[in-house]
């Protein structure tokens, strides 16, 4: 049963962010959404993201909660994304994969984050095709 809250809490996140950008200028190109986390992907290719940041999902941010109005922006040219229960995966228009968030056995980020938790994007690969 709590699986199936969780699952309608996250579904009810990307249908209200939806609504929340239907007046902006910008339209839709991807969406997702973890933990509370919104992270939308526009047309133009803005990577943006709010909501609650309690484990660091929006690039390491030291609010615990992000207002739509206040959302970060976290990549300029992101054309795909992932979002999991402790990390992000995006991929950008140049084909590289860039990953972020806890990552407390080093095995995501390979040993690239400080202290376990990566506040930024961290390049992972190059060439990625996305199937």
């Amino acid at each position: 049963m709590e699986m199936r809250k969780l699952l309608a809490f996250i579904l009810l996140c990307c249908i209200l962010s939806g609504v929340a950008l239907a007046d902006s200028d910008d339209s839709i190109s991807s969406i997702d959404c973890g933990n509370g986390s919104v992270f939308v992907i526009m047309d133009d290719g803005k990577l943006v993201a709010w909501g609650d940041n309690s484990g660091g999902l929006i690039a390491g941010n030291n609010h615990k909660n992000i207002k739509y109005e206040d959302r970060c922006l976290l990549m300029s040219s992101a054309k795909s994304i992932s979002v999991g229960e402790k990390c992000v995966l995006a991929i950008n228009t140049d084909d590289e994969l860039f990953g972020w968030g806890n990552d407390g056995d080093m095995s995501l980020l390979c040993g690239k984050s400080n202290g376990g938790i990566a506040k930024a994007p961290v390049k992972l690969m190059d060439d990625v095709i996305c199937a």
